[in-house]
């Protein structure tokens, strides 16, 4: 889900905007063309892209995966990419494929000010956002090219306490 406040200043004008279907490139096998985007840019979509990736190769040095698959969590690996892991890099330049892509269909339908990225994909931190920077502004209508993407301060709990303040406040 997106949550979003509109650039035209209005603070009550809230919304949801909800991705059914997000279409890629097949990276290999076992990842789909078509899927919620959800299932691919949340910490546990990050690690079926990993299983993917892992699946009937060799290790290739992150320590976290073998020929059955990837093993570790989505903030290992993103620190394997950052590290250098080719196949970890591959991993998360999918992921900041998709991601990029979905921000860059938002951003020219609802002009934001700023995209805010939280729950558990948000540990992965400069280097996520910077993936992400290096997308979007390649995707993105000129008009919106410059629209900030920055962590939640309240990281993976963001959701919850997101989801606590609607339903308080019924917005």
């Amino acid at each position: 889900f997106f949550f979003f406040q509109a650039e035209d200043g209005i603070r009550d004008k809230f919304g949801v905007l909800e991705f059914r279907r997000v279409l890629f490139r097949s990276a290999g096998a076992g990842i789909k063309t078509a899927a919620d985007l959800e299932y691919y840019v949340s910490a546990p979509g990050i690690c079926r892209i990993a299983q993917a990736a892992w699946a009937g190769g060799s290790n290739t040095g992150a320590g976290m995966g073998d020929a059955s698959g990837w093993t570790g969590s989505a903030k290992g690996i993103f620190d394997a990419a950052e590290a250098g892991d080719t196949r970890a890099l591959e991993v998360t330049d999918l992921f900041f494929e998709i991601l990029g892509k979905a921000l860059a269909a938002v951003a020219v339908t609802v002009d934001p000010s700023y995209f805010i990225i939280g729950g558990g994909v948000s540990q992965a931190g400069a280097f996520m956002i910077d993936g992400l920077e290096r997308v979007y502004k390649r995707e993105a209508f000129h008009s919106v090219r410059n629209t900030e993407i920055r962590l939640a301060q309240l990281g993976s709990d963001a959701g919850m306490y997101g989801a606590a303040f609607s339903l308080i406040t019924g917005r």
